[in-house]
């Protein structure tokens, strides 16, 4: 009897001895790793703050420790591509989970050199991690084994319910670019899966396994939706809009742009909305021939631009952070760049004359 008890506590301590690491090890790999030395900063304060609107200022280092949020719906993103062009188990679930922490740690060094984040901030991005992590594991243990069973029953002809899904995961995708991930209505692509037929070819078995497997997948995500959501709410109400201070030629300025002030001298303070609406919005400013001077209160930030595999890095203006292949798009690749607002505008003037685009700008 002693001898199981010691062979279950043994198996108990190895197993949370697993868990302590799985959990703790990126933390530490990114709070220790992951840093470097603080530079001098500039103590000028914003223009925005000299206009009386210090209020709507944001810290700087936002934009840096946005991105990662932002990596794991370009994750879902190359899912997306993947269900369009085969199946679950061709999707590298590892390696997206190995790419969101080392993508973490590029940022973590490269922001702790210009000031420190907040608990908060850390503590979501470590959250959102080990969710990610989380996800991406349980669904590659699934779709390795009974999900590839039931692919392989099916043949190449895919079924009502791998439609359905492919077109959940790519309307997903939209949505994340414009709202948090909790708002989407998981439960009504459920009710979707449910409705369709289970004995239609070219697969009644995988149609079950689709019907019960994604099924269970998208309740789950919606309780948990469900009670992020409601952790939001009590946080209070994020803000919507953010200030920019631009040039602007004359003419009319894009849609959804309100004029806060006319500065003179050419330069105007424009209200938009936030996340990818203020991207499209600056590209249009940019293609008029308008530039940007500051966004939110700085006259720096992060974007990703998408590039020839090719392209070099000595025509861009600022400093790469990181590069990150794309699954969906083979021949091209996502760039981190810290960059100088007021660079914003030629850049996109150029890229997008090289066939390639600034894909967005992290306001925040």
């Amino acid at each position: 009897m002693r001898r199981r008890w010691k062979y279950a506590l043994a198996a108990a301590g190895t197993l949370l001895g697993g868990l302590a690491l799985a959990i703790g090890g990126p933390i530490l790999y990114v709070e220790k790793a992951c840093r470097a030395d603080r530079v001098p900063a500039s103590a000028a304060p914003s223009r925005l703050a000299t206009l009386g609107y210090g209020a709507e200022v944001r810290p700087a280092l936002d934009t840096y420790l946005s991105y990662p949020e932002w990596y794991i719906v370009h994750a879902y993103e190359d899912f997306a591509h993947t269900l369009a062009v085969g199946d679950e188990s061709n999707f590298a679930y590892g390696r997206s989970v190995s790419t969101y922490w080392s993508t973490l740690c590029h940022l973590n060094r490269f922001s702790s050199a210009r000031g420190e984040a907040t608990f908060e901030v850390k503590a979501m991005l470590y959250t959102i991690g080990h969710s990610f992590a989380l996800e991406m594991g349980a669904k590659a243990a699934y779709e390795n084994t009974l999900g590839a069973l039931s692919e392989w029953i099916r043949g190449p002809e895919k079924t009502g319910q791998d439609r359905l899904s492919a077109a959940m995961t790519a309307d997903y995708v939209d949505f994340l670019y414009l709202k948090p991930w909790y708002m989407y209505d998981f439960n009504a692509w459920a009710e979707k899966l449910s409705a369709l037929p289970t004995d239609a070819p070219p697969s009644p078995f995988r149609s079950w396994e689709r019907r019960i497997g994604v099924g269970l997948e998208l309740r789950a995500k919606a309780a948990y939706a469900r009670m992020i959501g409601a952790a939001a709410a009590a946080g209070g109400e994020v803000p919507r809009t953010t200030l920019s201070i631009i040039r602007f030629p004359s003419g009319d300025l894009p849609p959804e742009t309100t004029l806060e002030r006319d500065l003179g001298d050419g330069e105007l303070l424009i209200r938009t909305a936030r996340y990818r609406p203020l991207t499209d919005i600056m590209r249009q400013i940019a293609l008029a021939g308008g530039d940007a001077v500051e966004i939110a209160g700085n006259d720096k930030g992060l974007a990703t631009l998408i590039v020839p595999g090719d392209y070099p890095d000595a025509k861009l203006p600022g400093t790469v952070i990181f590069t990150i292949p794309i699954a969906a798009r083979p021949t091209m690749k996502r760039i981190g760049l810290d960059m100088a607002v007021s660079d914003l505008g030629p850049l996109f003037r150029q890229l997008q004359a090289e066939g390639a685009a600034v894909e967005h700008f992290y306001d925040y």
